[in-house]
């Protein structure tokens, strides 16, 4: 590995590989990795940290983060800063992943995923200080509900600070409270135990 640098566009810090046919590429970086470290990609990787390799050869217990839900389509889970999940069994053509929100989920054997936790693992305990900062990084004002008008919000209006007096909702009328939006059948099935699960 070559340098490890700030990207603006996510939480987790990328490092910059040499591969050894001359080309150059990006990487999500693992908590640990240095610079001057050597990695490796394929079926034939060995599971150390920062190495890539399909689930299949993995051992169970392995923290993975970085991992692909289509063999060959690149990681699409557990990308953001500190963020890793755990290789818990392997059956069939599918192996269990415990998510880092405790959701158990099934993943073809065939995809690949990346040794170790996600850099940068003190993310969530950065305090932005001040609004001027919040500014910098594109977030707009808020304004309250109950701050409102009844035309503007669900919860505008009302003598003094008055309660919500009805549940949740947005300014466009939907419920903001234990709303499920997930509506995917093709995937449902490979869901194993769900976050929400008591």
């Amino acid at each position: 590995m070559a340098t490890v640098e700030y990207d603006p566009n996510r939480s987790a810090r990328i490092g910059l590989l040499n591969y050894v046919d001359g080309e150059k590429r990006y990487m999500l970086l693992p908590n640990g990795l240095t610079v001057g470290d050597m990695i490796e990609s394929g079926p034939n990787a060995e599971a150390k940290l920062g190495n890539c390799l399909p689930l299949a050869r993995m051992p169970l217990g392995t923290t993975i983060h970085n991992i692909e839900l289509v063999p060959g389509k690149g990681g699409q889970m557990v990308r953001s800063a500190g963020a890793a999940a755990q290789l818990v069994a392997k059956e069939g053509e599918f192996a269990t992943v415990r998510m880092p929100s405790t959701e158990m989920r099934l993943v073809p054997l065939a995809c690949m995923a990346t040794v170790g936790q996600v850099s940068n693992i003190d993310h969530e305990n950065l305090k932005i200080g001040k609004a001027g900062r919040a500014r910098h990084m594109g977030k707009r004002p808020e304004v309250r509900g109950s701050a409102m008008n009844p035309v503007d919000h669900p919860h505008g209006g009302g003598e003094g600070k008055a309660p919500t007096g009805m549940p949740p909702k947005t300014p466009w009328g939907k419920s903001a409270m234990g709303l499920r939006t997930r509506r995917n059948k093709l995937t449902q099935r490979l869901i194993v135990r769900s976050r929400h699960a008591k």
